[in-house]
């Protein structure tokens, strides 16, 4: 018996659609930002005009030489460029709408609405993949994009998002929102009502109910002196977790899935194989919530299927279980058998099935 159904042509027709006009958006407008943020315009200085290029808010910029052929010739293109740049944007922008309607119609707009509106202003800050990447439940929607396949709903229904701190990366390269104000000001300027409390400051909660938990590994050695905070001015204080270092050692896993609204949106989560062993590792553990563990053991086998089945690039091979400690090296055999045997398949409950 199946228990792993492929999107429809139409359906993966829509994702390629949508994933390849994104990338193509993406591209421009990374294009437009470090090419024709800020202006171009003429200074007088002394009775001289020159070429002035602002590069920030502020009026900050630089000039590029009184008024000549070459500046005139300077000036002619970054506004025709600009132009044009900022007119195929706008085409780009209409195809997307467009093909985010027949992803809701196609019922393949998956990711909640907030963590994906969190998840692209992390990405236009330059720090998803950079310096925070997604784990727990809602790194099943990278796995299934990447797959062609939808998760039973079941095992991705969450009101919470885990987002991953890689506490040797810097914020030199992260958008002024969070090098200035740190990640609870970009979740703040996505949703006003985030807090934080004393008793837990890893965690911003929005008046709904909605976590935000902010994690890391735990330094080895323990006593290592580490940052506990993406910025000075952040109210967030990353919590350290144990048996972290597997999930951040691991190969990053880009995808675009879809949000709810039907528009793209970028997620970088570990690899699935470190993430399938890690949750099969969490529901072993004595202390782990009874509810959790069934959950997170449901889900381990769910994102082993993808890996068989259609993550075949991916294998559980001897040189990608050198990542995790050895106490987590046996998890693979128990991961990889109901696949294995023919007959164990059978056998799995309907949780673990892939939704038509």
């Amino acid at each position: 018996m199946e228990y792993s159904s492929a999107l429809s042509n139409l359906q993966s027709r829509q994702q390629i659609d949508i994933s390849q006009t994104y990338q193509s958006w993406r591209h421009l407008s990374e294009h437009y930002r470090a090419s024709y943020a800020g202006g171009m315009g003429w200074k007088s200085i002394g009775g001289k005009d020159y070429l002035y290029r602002v590069t920030n808010r502020t009026g900050g910029g630089r000039s590029l030489g009184p008024r000549a052929l070459a500046t005139e010739d300077i000036y002619e293109k970054f506004h025709s460029g600009k132009l044009k740049t900022k007119a195929r944007l706008k085409d780009l922008s209409a195809s997307l709408a467009i093909l985010a309607g027949g992803a809701r119609a196609g019922k393949i707009a998956r990711v909640p609405r907030l963590t994906a509106n969190i998840l692209r202003k992390l990405d236009e800050q330059n720090v998803l993949g950079r310096n925070l990447i997604v784990i727990g439940t809602n790194a099943a929607y990278a796995y299934e994009a990447a797959a062609g396949c939808l998760l039973d709903t079941g095992l991705t229904a969450t009101t919470d998002c885990d987002l991953m701190w890689d506490a040797r990366s810097t914020l030199r390269l992260a958008g002024p929102e969070m090098r200035n104000g740190g990640l609870l000001a970009v979740l703040q300027s996505v949703d006003k009502s985030f807090q934080t409390y004393n008793a837990s400051a890893f965690c911003a909660v929005n008046s709904s109910g909605f976590m935000i938990d902010l994690v890391k590994a735990t330094p080895i050695p323990p006593w290592k002196n580490e940052r506990s905070k993406l910025s000075e001015q952040d109210a967030m204080t990353a919590s350290e977790i144990v048996n972290l270092k597997s999930m951040l050692a691991s190969p990053k896993f880009v995808a675009t899935a879809i949000g709810e609204d039907g528009f793209p949106v970028p997620m970088v989560a570990p690899d699935p194989r470190a993430f399938a062993i890690y949750k099969l590792f969490l529901s072993s553990q004595s202390d782990r919530d009874p509810t959790k563990k069934d959950r997170d053991r449901r889900q381990a086998f769910a994102v082993t299927e993808l890996i068989e089945k259609r993550l075949t690039h991916l294998p559980f091979d001897n040189k990608s279980q050198l990542i995790f400690p050895v106490e987590m090296r046996g998890l693979v055999d128990e991961l990889r058998q109901p696949f294995i045997d023919g007959n164990g398949r059978d056998d799995l409950p309907d949780a673990f099935k892939i939704a038509p």
